[in-house]
């Protein structure tokens, strides 16, 4: 099989969805460059949960993330932790990802 094709495939199916994610984002955000280069953190902490490597996974990801950045913003007392969920979403990851690791070494 060639892989052109595919290629191409790939390319034109990540644009899309790349094109509807900002199209459904931009409207929220403020228009500074500051704040738009800061999606790229809850897009990587999406991205970790698929192990960038499977999309799907990827998506629940970002949903969850979503919906867990809504729960907390209605709570007054925590609204502020909303900005450090990704941040909390990776670590959180990260580390549960090299738990193997660490328990294969102690032994």
């Amino acid at each position: 099989m060639r892989s052109r094709p595919l290629s191409i495939a790939v390319w034109f199916v990540t644009g899309v969805i790349s094109a509807i994610a900002i199209i459904i984002v931009a409207p929220s955000q403020s228009n500074d460059a500051t704040s738009l280069s800061m999606l790229i953190v809850p897009a990587a902490a999406a991205a970790l949960l698929g192990g960038f490597r499977r999309l799907d996974l990827a998506v629940v990801g970002g949903i969850v993330l979503g919906v867990l950045g809504g729960l907390v913003a209605q709570i007054d007392e925590v609204a502020l932790v909303r900005n450090f969920l990704p941040f909390l979403f990776i670590v959180v990851l990260l580390l549960w990802t090299q738990r193997k690791e660490v328990w294969d070494a102690a032994r």
